[in-house]
């Protein structure tokens, strides 16, 4: 299992393929972990923040097509 991002040139270029193109992985789970604190420093909520915002611009999966 390999995230579509990092795969996707190589797909295209034929370097990979799909050896069980109907099975997909379409869950999964992210955890962002850190100790409790009655309040976050705010180097942990911009580093949580920008991997949220990383992850909506660069998701996990590509959509097929």
């Amino acid at each position: 299992m390999l995230p579509g991002y990092l795969a996707h040139e190589d797909v295209l270029a034929g370097r990979l393929v799909r050896l069980v193109p109907s099975w997909k992985q379409t869950v999964g789970t992210l955890f962002f972990v850190y100790p409790p604190a009655q309040h976050v420093p705010r180097k942990v909520t911009a580093l949580r923040d920008y991997l949220v915002d990383v992850i909506a611009q660069r998701p996990l999966a590509l959509a097929d097509g």
